[in-house]
């Protein structure tokens, strides 16, 4: 009997690891996806990698807002890609599909900045403008604040005796950026005392 016993003790050792192991490989995996933390691509320039699309929104289902040619450059408008798709904010707003894109390399990557709204106007709204003048269409207003993305440098208008910044965020047209000889300037940058 003791032998019998002694011969058992190694199957069951034996039967008990390789159940356990079974069970182990064949387990569920978690019902949650894993989050990695990424880091924030904002503002960020990329050039397509191929010729590719801007949609309206995160789906090919969705209307087509503009064809890119292979090495054209955007801005990137989210933290990180959602889905496979990311959103852009220039040369239009809309979702391009991550994969298509790739870092800038360099041969142009556009000038942007990031431009707050002068403390005078700590109460009050700027508009963004559809065209250099200051009787054109609003497309959106900013306040104290609020960031301003613009491309290039200031552009000086004869008719309204002025300068101009191209926005691209939160809406693509033109601020009225003031007279920096006279020392006018409606919008300064950001995280710099007014």
């Amino acid at each position: 009997m003791n032998v019998k016993r002694s011969l058992l003790f190694p199957v069951f050792i034996i039967t008990l690891v390789l159940g356990v192991s079974k069970r182990a490989v064949s387990s569920p995996l978690p019902s949650k996806p894993l989050i990695f933390a990424q880091r924030d691509v904002s503002g960020e320039c990329r050039q397509t990698n191929k010729a590719a699309f801007v949609y309206a929104n995160r789906s090919t289902d969705s209307e087509t807002l503009l064809e890119l040619q292979q090495y054209e450059q955007v801005f990137l408008y989210d933290r990180a890609p959602i889905t496979g798709w990311i959103s852009i904010n220039w040369p239009v707003e809309g979702f391009v599909w991550a994969a298509d894109l790739t870092r800038c390399d360099g041969t142009f990557e556009p000038s942007y900045s990031k431009f707050c709204l002068h403390e005078r106007f700590e109460d009050s709204s700027f508009p963004i403008r559809k065209d250099r003048s200051s009787s054109s269409d609003v497309e959106e207003l900013v306040y104290h604040g609020d960031e301003v993305w613009t491309l290039g440098l200031p552009q000086f208008e004869e008719q309204s005796n002025t300068q101009w910044l191209q926005a691209f965020h939160p809406a693509q047209g033109w601020i009225e950026y003031g007279l920096p000889g006279e020392n006018t300037l409606n919008f300064v940058p950001c995280n710099v005392p007014d």
